[in-house]
């Protein structure tokens, strides 16, 4: 270092200098690139993965909800728009097959979307067979209450034949047994008409309450009223009334059937719409999972961007500190190496100036030794001359 020139050294401290920022500006340039492509993976591939599925989920909240309407009520509008929600479940899982196809990385995305896609087909199948069963419900309720209205009707035409019988029979003034007889008649008459009316009031209410189980109960009273409508033929001899007990019996069966026929498919309904929950609540969770893999990713990804980040800083810093360092160095010892040379000219020089003035005294003294000398030689000629 003491042996180069004043150029050199120069050179080199600025040299040191401009390899150290181009180091520190090096290795901005890579963790910037590293930072730039965790972005874009995150803004291509991650961000759209966590909405895609997002939006599966929330379509699918939204099918649930209209199908479970449509359970309820069997309104058309609900069916529509669960049929609607439903397309654009299978429209953002599509889109989910897409996206995980031109990123392969995704690989929780690619089956979690086909996991889906085969249960949505499911789903579907079981709206189908929901709205079949629901049209089949509409079919027995068609088929209850003509024969429900039928059944009222012949055991009301009884009761009042009976009633009208059992009157003239006390104008006529029949004997007590005979009358017991019609009385009878008239009582068990009654209590299969309040039978039909407790079927049909419990029959209404199971429906509004969607509850089969008030249904099944309900439909054990018809083997009660048979018993009746029986004893009540035992006591019977006129055609025209046995006629009549056997309509209501028919009346009775065929009511009783179309209850047990609507209870089958208001039992399957339920089942189906268990099936339904039990499906939607697999897709919900497939796209969850799904999501919350696109955030871990994310997270991780962010995660990643602040290490390098802060690496960044790191080595910026401790760079610059390094570079501020080395550059008093090199500014300290250039320094020393410009001004030692200058000081020990200055001193050569200052030197040389003493011993000129030295020389210089010297000779002045010289010089005023011979002129006094020159004067008093003067003089003496002066004597001479004079004398």
């Amino acid at each position: 270092m003491r042996n180069l020139k004043l150029g050199a050294k120069i050179a080199l401290g600025f040299g040191a200098l401009i390899v150290i920022a181009l180091l520190l500006g090096g290795m901005a340039v890579y963790n910037m690139k590293d930072i730039e492509g965790q972005s874009t993976r995150l803004a291509k591939e991650f961000v759209p993965e966590v909405a895609v599925a997002n939006e599966v989920e929330r379509s699918s909240l939204a099918t649930m909800l209209e199908m479970r309407g449509f359970s309820y009520t069997g309104e058309e509008a609900y069916l529509k728009g669960a049929k609607e929600n439903l397309a654009q479940v299978k429209k953002h899982l599509a889109e989910a097959t897409q996206h995980a196809q031109k990123y392969p990385a995704l690989a929780v995305l690619k089956e979690n979307a086909a996991k889906a896609g085969a249960k949505v087909a499911e789903y579907e199948q079981l709206v189908m067979q929901t709205q079949a069963q629901d049209a089949a419900m509409d079919k027995d309720r068609q088929a209850m209450d003509p024969a429900a209205a039928k059944f009222m009707k012949n055991a009301d035409t009884y009761m009042a034949g009976q009633t009208k019988k059992l009157k003239a029979e006390i104008d006529q003034g029949l004997p007590t047994e005979k009358l017991q007889q019609r009385v009878d008649k008239v009582t068990m008459i009654n209590d299969v008409t309040d039978l039909g009316s407790a079927v049909r009031v419990a029959n209404f209410k199971g429906q509004a309450l969607r509850d089969p189980k008030i249904i099944q109960e309900t439909v054990k009273h018809f083997d009660e009223m048979n018993n009746k409508l029986k004893a009540l033929k035992d006591i019977t001899a006129d055609r025209q009334d046995l006629q009549a007990i056997e309509d209501i019996s028919s009346a009775a069966a065929e009511y009783k059937k179309a209850m047990e026929d609507f209870l089958g498919n208001f039992q399957a309904l339920r089942e189906t719409s268990k099936k339904l929950g039990v499906v939607a609540n697999q897709v919900l969770a497939l796209a969850k999972g799904t999501a919350l893999a696109g955030m871990e990713h994310t997270t991780e990804i962010a995660d990643e961007a602040v290490d390098h980040l802060s690496i960044a800083s790191t080595m910026m810093i401790t760079g610059l500190a390094v570079a501020l360092a080395l550059g008093l160095a090199l500014a300290f010892f250039i320094t020393r190496s410009i001004t030692r040379p200058i000081q020990r000219v200055i001193a050569g020089l200052s030197d040389g100036a003493a011993q000129v003035a030295s020389a210089s005294g010297q000779v002045a003294t010289s010089s005023q030794s011979l002129a006094e000398g020159a004067s008093q030689q003067a003089a003496a000629l002066e004597e001479t001359s004079s004398s």
